[in-house]
């Protein structure tokens, strides 16, 4: 075998030679993209008394890189994630900074792409562009800039000592998603602190992105792997051969591959958790939803990998048993990868016979609009899967994320949208189980399974906000086939949705600022607005939202980790008793249930420790969301009591809409069970070849 050092010489080449290491124009752009955004954020005009800058005035903040660039591991692709801390609310936060980008970001060469309003995670997507003569040192280009706020005014005091702060301190106690965005950063100083050799953890994180990304394996949205999956993966292997051997020897990047393939390739996903080894007690209740867990270091320990089903495992597995006979074998690097994507995607795809086929098509005028309904159904894609993984659990489909196109397709217009995904199934049932053989059987599990396909594209088509049948398409079919005239990946980025599908909401909004002035020439009716408005926190009147729905307490009661559901309680309207009380973890969903209670008759939801009311229909009251009364506001029985004596007709008002909510079926649902056959059947013809 040959030495360590030439190992990673040819590891180093492999590399290369499919462009994984980052241009200097890159790491510039992404520098010069952070300290231009960073400037904007903290602008302050030479007249300090001006009234308009007065009231944009953001306060102190804190504005740290995370991902790919924080950890020192981007590519050519890399986005630039920042996360910035302040006191101001984050409506209002998000509001100044598009008005600041709108005033001086074209001095910056900065404008605002598109505003993320979804639950939890909020984001600001920017885009810097660069030119030359512009003062930057790299050659003309852009970055995308993705800007996470969090408010936590009571860690801007003691910024120094975040990353050291234990998990239980007082600063800490934050609403989940706030949480999460400050442990971006606590996770990665936490990591980047415990790593013997970063350039050698950096070749090997580089291999193995760039193998899953080749392998089909790379995409979070999916279920699959993303960066920080794969820092966490080299991460815990490290630390164990650190613990296990307790040698101060630095292993070589090949070597940590070598053991990465190994290890992963054995390893049993759906009963163990990758976790730091150095954690004693990990405060994560694994879901039975959850087939793969991998833990952030800091607590509350999230599952980065909540996205995956049993589908993702047999993917992992598959490609990590290749890629371990290979590094055994001492095969050339570039093998575990292939040096071409299209060749690779092919063999891939060649290894199957039976395929569901998404077809995708968009004419619109609006890139943004596309954007979004690509998003929109990657997003339902992860749906379709838990669905044939629950009714099909015979079946083993592996989704190339991806998207395909005909070649026929290369003088298509750039402003259209043509391609395709594939999925290929495997049925993994005996051949010679009954309902294989008997042609009734066939036909049911056959009907079943297409109108699994069918549901696929009618919950993608009842978004009216994103799809629109007048310049959108979508079809889902089985085919036993590939195309005649074969097939080509669809390097086309534009219609790309560049985030987490998994957040994916129908508020996200792509801004075209091409015809809005970067300055305006008099203030405009936001301005107006901030001139009349104080940013003193306490003086804020409280903003009024439409109170979350039952059901969405419900599920974050049950798996936001930041809360013990054993500690929760319902109280829900018994048509006969009055207001009962029922423990959130023995609350059934299922309407075949006997126990089944309809959603619209639950009043409250109490935290049995305090006896305190978190969220309450009578009063709009949530201290789970802080929607209804926009405040997180719980409390004790009597004080909601008091309130509901008094309230008027919202409650009631409440009710109606969950009522309406719940009310039949949307058009084109279908009941799956009452099709006909067992579940655990196989798919008959339609999985057969």
């Amino acid at each position: 075998m040959a030495s360590e050092d030439s190992q990673d010489v040819s590891l180093t080449e492999a590399l290369s030679s499919v462009n994984a290491f980052p241009t200097n124009t890159k790491t510039q752009h992404l520098s010069d993209g952070f300290s231009r955004v960073r400037e904007i954020l903290n602008y302050t005009p030479t007249d300090s008394a001006d009234a308009t800058w007065q009231r944009l005035n953001l306060g102190l903040l804190q504005i740290v890189p995370v991902g790919s660039y924080g950890y020192g591991l981007h590519d050519d692709s890399s986005d630039l994630d920042l996360t910035v801390v302040g006191g101001l609310g984050a409506p209002i936060f998000y509001r100044i900074v598009q008005l600041r980008v709108r005033m001086i970001g074209i001095e910056y060469g900065v404008k605002v792409s598109k505003f993320v309003d979804a639950k939890d995670a909020s984001m600001l997507e920017l885009e810097v562009s660069f030119k030359a003569g512009d003062g930057s040192e790299g050659s003309k280009g852009s970055v995308m800039v993705d800007l996470h706020y969090a408010q936590a005014p009571g860690l801007l005091s003691r910024w120094n000592e975040i990353a050291d702060l234990p998990s239980e301190d007082i600063a800490l106690a934050l609403p989940a998603g706030t949480r999460r965005k400050i442990n971006a950063y606590r996770d990665m100083v936490y990591i980047l602190r415990r790593i013997p050799n970063k350039e050698t953890f950096a070749l090997a994180y580089r291999f193995i992105r760039t193998w899953a990304k080749r392998r089909g394996l790379y995409s979070s949205r999916f279920g699959l792997l993303s960066g920080f999956h794969i820092t966490l993966l080299l991460f815990r292997l490290i630390k164990k051969q650190a613990v296990a051997e307790m040698v101060e020897k630095e292993s070589s990047a090949s070597q940590i591959l070598a053991l990465f393939f190994n290890e992963y390739a054995e390893f049993d996903w759906e009963k163990e958790e990758v976790v730091d080894p150095e954690i004693k007690l990990v405060n994560h209740k694994r879901s039975w939803t959850e087939p793969i867990s991998i833990l952030t270091p800091n607590s509350p320990h999230f599952n980065v990998s909540a996205n995956a089903t049993k589908h993702s495992v047999y993917a992992l597995q598959k490609e990590l048993g290749r890629a371990k006979d290979l590094v055994n074998a001492n095969a050339p690097w570039e093998n575990l990868f292939g040096s071409d994507p299209q060749q690779t995607a092919l063999e891939m795809l060649s290894e199957y016979t039976n395929f569901i086929k998404i077809d995708l098509s968009f004419w619109g005028s609006s890139i943004g609009r596309g954007k979004n309904f690509v998003g929109w159904t990657e997003s339902r894609i992860v749906h379709l899967l838990i669905e044939i993984q629950t009714y099909f659990p015979s079946l083993n489909v592996r989704l190339f994320p991806t998207r395909f196109k005909l070649p026929t397709l290369d003088n298509a217009q750039p402003t259209e949208l043509t391609s395709f995904y594939l999925l290929g199934v495997h049925n993994t049932a005996p051949a010679t189980t009954t309902s294989s053989t008997d042609p009734s059987s066939k036909r049911i599990q056959e009907n079943k399974f297409l109108l699994v396909l069918t549901r696929f594209t009618d919950a993608v088509k009842r978004n009216d906000l994103i799809y629109n049948p007048s310049e959108a398409y979508i079809s889902c079919s089985y085919t036993r086939s590939l195309p005649k005239e074969g097939i080509e990946l669809d390097n086309n980025q534009t219609w790309d949705f560049l985030g987490d599908a998994s957040t994916f909401s129908t508020d996200s909004t792509d801004l075209d600022l091409e015809e809005a002035p970067s300055r305006p020439e008099e203030p405009n009716e936001d301005l107006k607005a901030l001139e009349s408005t104080s940013y003193d926190l306490a003086s804020l009147p409280p903003k009024t939202s439409p109170l979350r729905p039952a059901h969405d307490v419900l599920n974050r009661l049950r798996w936001d980790q930041s809360y013990d559901v054993r500690d929760y309680v319902v109280g829900y309207d018994d048509r006969f008793l009055g207001i009962m009380e029922m423990g959130v973890e023995a609350w059934s969903n299922e309407k075949t249930e006997e126990e089944w209670i309809p959603m619209h008759r639950v009043v409250y939801f109490k935290r049995v420790s305090d006896g305190v009311i978190v969220w309450d229909r009578r009063v709009a009251l949530d201290g789970v969301f802080g929607s209804g009364r926009g405040m997180f506001e719980s409390k004790p029985v009597e004080r909601v009591e008091e309130e509901v004596s008094k309230a008027g007709e919202e409650g009631d008002e409440n009710e109606r809409k969950e009522v309406a909510e719940e009310g039949g079926k949307e058009p084109g649902d279908v009941d799956v069970e009452k099709v006909g056959g067992d579940k655990g059947d196989a798919v008959g013809e339609v999985v057969s070849g």
